[in-house]
Protein backbone atom coordinates (compact mmCIF):
# COMPACT_ATOMS: atom_id res chain seq x y z
CA UNK A 1 0.00 0.00 0.00
CA UNK A 2 0.99 3.67 -0.78
CA UNK A 3 1.13 6.45 1.19
CA UNK A 4 -1.86 6.96 3.82
CA UNK A 5 -4.52 9.39 4.51
CA UNK A 6 -4.34 11.98 6.93
CA UNK A 7 -6.03 11.15 10.77
CA UNK A 8 -9.33 12.25 10.28
CA UNK A 9 -9.56 13.70 14.04
CA UNK A 10 -6.13 15.64 14.20
CA UNK A 11 -4.59 15.69 11.10
CA UNK A 12 -1.75 14.05 11.21
CA UNK A 13 0.07 12.54 7.95
CA UNK A 14 3.18 11.02 10.28
CA UNK A 15 0.91 7.90 11.59
CA UNK A 16 2.85 3.96 11.89
CA UNK A 17 0.93 0.76 10.51
CA UNK A 18 0.49 -1.17 14.29
CA UNK A 19 -1.49 -3.76 11.85
CA UNK A 20 -1.84 -4.80 8.29
CA UNK A 21 -4.73 -6.68 6.27
CA UNK A 22 -5.34 -6.94 2.90
CA UNK A 23 -6.21 -4.00 1.47
CA UNK A 24 -6.28 -2.36 4.90
CA UNK A 25 -4.43 -1.15 8.00
CA UNK A 26 -4.47 0.30 11.30
CA UNK A 27 -2.42 3.54 12.22
CA UNK A 28 -1.44 5.25 15.01
CA UNK A 29 -1.20 8.85 15.17
CA UNK A 30 -0.98 11.58 18.31
CA UNK A 31 -4.13 11.53 19.39
CA UNK A 32 -5.36 7.76 18.83
CA UNK A 33 -5.77 4.87 16.48
CA UNK A 34 -7.77 4.58 12.48
CA UNK A 35 -8.07 2.96 9.74
CA UNK A 36 -6.97 3.43 6.08
CA UNK A 37 -8.68 2.95 4.03
CA UNK A 38 -12.00 3.90 5.94
CA UNK A 39 -14.41 0.82 4.85
CA UNK A 40 -17.19 1.44 3.40
CA UNK A 41 -20.75 1.28 5.19
CA UNK A 42 -21.79 -1.52 3.30
CA UNK A 43 -18.31 -3.07 4.15
CA UNK A 44 -18.96 -2.75 7.71
CA UNK A 45 -22.88 -3.96 7.89
CA UNK A 46 -21.17 -7.12 5.87
CA UNK A 47 -18.15 -7.60 8.20
CA UNK A 48 -21.15 -7.09 11.30
CA UNK A 49 -23.62 -9.72 9.96
CA UNK A 50 -20.68 -12.20 9.57
CA UNK A 51 -19.47 -11.81 12.60
CA UNK A 52 -23.48 -12.18 14.34
CA UNK A 53 -23.42 -15.47 11.97
CA UNK A 54 -20.18 -16.57 13.67
CA UNK A 55 -18.09 -16.38 10.42
CA UNK A 56 -15.08 -14.61 11.80
CA UNK A 57 -12.56 -15.56 14.46
CA UNK A 58 -13.34 -18.35 17.28
CA UNK A 59 -12.72 -15.28 19.86
CA UNK A 60 -15.39 -13.20 18.23
CA UNK A 61 -17.52 -15.99 18.99
CA UNK A 62 -16.88 -16.43 22.56
CA UNK A 63 -17.28 -12.79 22.89
CA UNK A 64 -21.10 -12.81 21.47
CA UNK A 65 -21.77 -16.00 23.81
CA UNK A 66 -19.97 -13.91 27.06
CA UNK A 67 -21.88 -11.12 26.74
CA UNK A 68 -25.56 -12.42 26.20
CA UNK A 69 -28.51 -13.25 28.99
CA UNK A 70 -25.88 -15.64 30.11
CA UNK A 71 -23.28 -12.64 31.19
CA UNK A 72 -21.10 -12.81 34.58
CA UNK A 73 -21.76 -9.83 37.06
CA UNK A 74 -18.11 -10.65 37.95
CA UNK A 75 -17.00 -10.48 34.15
CA UNK A 76 -14.12 -7.70 33.94
CA UNK A 77 -16.05 -5.60 30.70
CA UNK A 78 -19.61 -6.10 32.82
CA UNK A 79 -17.55 -4.70 35.67
CA UNK A 80 -16.52 -1.76 33.04
CA UNK A 81 -19.79 -1.17 31.68
CA UNK A 82 -21.18 -0.53 35.67
CA UNK A 83 -18.23 2.13 36.61
CA UNK A 84 -18.65 3.89 32.90
CA UNK A 85 -22.30 4.44 34.09
CA UNK A 86 -22.03 5.27 37.37
CA UNK A 87 -19.35 7.79 36.35
CA UNK A 88 -21.77 9.01 33.80
CA UNK A 89 -24.44 9.09 36.00
CA UNK A 90 -22.10 11.53 38.15
CA UNK A 91 -21.27 13.93 34.95
CA UNK A 92 -24.59 14.10 33.12
CA UNK A 93 -27.80 16.09 34.12
CA UNK A 94 -29.64 13.42 32.55
CA UNK A 95 -30.12 9.73 32.34
CA UNK A 96 -30.54 8.88 28.69
CA UNK A 97 -27.86 6.38 27.13
CA UNK A 98 -27.67 5.99 23.19
CA UNK A 99 -25.44 3.13 23.01
CA UNK A 100 -24.17 3.22 18.76
CA UNK A 101 -22.79 -0.19 17.77
CA UNK A 102 -24.73 -2.19 20.45
CA UNK A 103 -23.07 -5.51 19.74
CA UNK A 104 -25.52 -7.82 21.93
CA UNK A 105 -27.22 -5.13 23.64
CA UNK A 106 -25.41 -6.04 26.72
CA UNK A 107 -24.58 -2.09 27.67
CA UNK A 108 -28.56 -0.52 27.09
CA UNK A 109 -29.84 -3.78 29.07
CA UNK A 110 -27.24 -2.68 31.32
CA UNK A 111 -28.07 1.16 31.48
CA UNK A 112 -32.04 -0.28 31.79
CA UNK A 113 -31.30 -1.90 34.84
CA UNK A 114 -29.62 1.10 36.71
CA UNK A 115 -32.67 2.83 35.98
CA UNK A 116 -31.45 4.54 32.82
CA UNK A 117 -33.61 5.92 29.57
CA UNK A 118 -31.18 3.65 27.22
CA UNK A 119 -31.37 2.76 23.66
CA UNK A 120 -29.35 1.99 20.87
CA UNK A 121 -28.28 2.05 17.08
CA UNK A 122 -26.56 -0.25 14.93
CA UNK A 123 -25.39 -0.30 10.94
CA UNK A 124 -26.46 -4.02 11.35
CA UNK A 125 -29.26 -5.78 11.54
CA UNK A 126 -27.96 -9.14 13.28
CA UNK A 127 -27.10 -7.09 15.70
CA UNK A 128 -30.53 -5.19 16.71
CA UNK A 129 -32.20 -8.84 16.37
CA UNK A 130 -29.83 -10.29 18.92
CA UNK A 131 -30.21 -7.16 21.16
CA UNK A 132 -33.89 -8.00 21.26
CA UNK A 133 -33.73 -11.33 21.08
CA UNK A 134 -30.97 -11.13 24.43
CA UNK A 135 -32.15 -8.58 26.48
CA UNK A 136 -35.91 -7.29 25.16
CA UNK A 137 -34.02 -4.41 24.16
CA UNK A 138 -35.07 -2.44 20.77
CA UNK A 139 -32.34 -1.11 18.49
CA UNK A 140 -32.43 1.16 15.61
CA UNK A 141 -30.62 -0.62 12.47
CA UNK A 142 -29.01 2.41 9.94
CA UNK A 143 -25.69 4.92 9.37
Amino acid sequence: MGPHRPCPVCGERRARALHRRPGRRILRCACGLFVDPLPSEAEVAAREAAAFRGQLLAETRTMFDAYGRGYREDDPVVRAFARHLATLGRLAAGRRLLDVGVGTGLLVHLARQAGWDAAGVDICAEAAARAAREFGVAVAVGA
